[in-house]
């Protein structure tokens, strides 16, 4: 007998559901009936469920772009990978103990998150960088701060040897220096590095010398146009230092030594000392 006749055959409901069960494939064409995907299923409960369950992993597939792909197809790719829609969907938190000198600042957060965005890292990506990328900068500055300091303190311990009892006195001249040619807060800032106290001391000693020729009338007054001259240099180069911006502001810079010369010879042009 047929399928058809089989089905007739049964007497009961169960029995029905029981038969259809075992024998839905045959609901298919022949060519449906072999294809694997279709006959590895035995029951008609386990076709369903092995359906619904590729439904749904298709839904949740994701589909790399091609070269034709649309801005729009690109996007929502990308916001399956984890890449939020915009630069303002990162939600970054910055660590407790940083440094003071790599606090986490609006600007910096903005910065960093056009940056990722620009890069297409996913939110757990970049929330998990941002800390880490402060810590390290962080870090960075402490050891620069503690060479500096090394530096600092056997600076000051050569000096202490080569001066001897004349280092207090030496000392206060460099930063009567500092404070004449820098200004009192400026100042303090170089006097407070050995390695520049020795500079400084010379500088001073100059200073006191050429006040005495010009109380002596050895040595001109300066030029007022060479003062205005020297005054208006040194302002902008003063308001740089301010700004951080330039050599003088930049112990790192190759020409940092150039500029705080050029700082002091200015100075000394303002006081009409040459």
């Amino acid at each position: 007998m047929g399928i058809l006749e089989d089905l007739k055959a049964v007497d009961t409901e169960e029995a029905a559901e029981s038969f259809m069960q075992t024998n839905w494939q045959h609901a298919f064409p022949k060519e449906a009936r072999e294809n694997p995907n279709v006959s590895k299923y035995k029951t008609s409960d386990e076709f369903v469920k092995g359906h619904l369950s590729a439904v749904e992993r298709v839904g949740k597939s994701v589909i790399i772009p091609d070269d034709k792909a649309t801005p729009e197809e690109r996007k929502a790719f990308k916001m399956k990978l984890g890449v939020p829609e915009t630069e303002d969907g990162y939600k970054l938190k910055a660590p407790d103990k940083l440094h003071a000198g790599a606090q986490a600042t609006p600007e910096i957060e903005k910065a960093f998150k056009a940056y990722v965005y620009k890069h297409d890292l996913t939110k757990a990506q970049a929330e998990a960088m941002y800390p880490e990328f402060l810590l390290m900068a962080s870090s960075n500055i402490e050891r620069m701060e503690a060479a500096q300091k090394e530096k600092s303190t056997a600076a000051q311990t050569e000096l202490k040897g080569k001066w001897g009892n004349d280092y207090d006195n030496n000392v206060a001249l460099a930063a009567k220096a500092a404070e004449t040619f820098f200004g009192p807060e400026l100042g303090k800032t170089f006097i407070d590095k050995p390695e520049f106290i020795e500079k400084l001391h010379s500088l001073g000693k100059a200073i006191s010398e050429d006040m005495v020729k010009v109380i002596q009338g050895s040595m001109p007054a300066g030029d007022a146009t060479v003062v205005a001259a020297a005054q208006k240099e040194l302002s902008a180069m003063e308001s740089e230092y301010i700004e951080g911006k330039g050599a003088w502001a930049n112990e790192e810079d190759p020409k940092h030594e150039e500029a705080l010369l050029k700082v002091q010879d200015l100075r000394r042009k303002v006081l009409g000392l040459q």
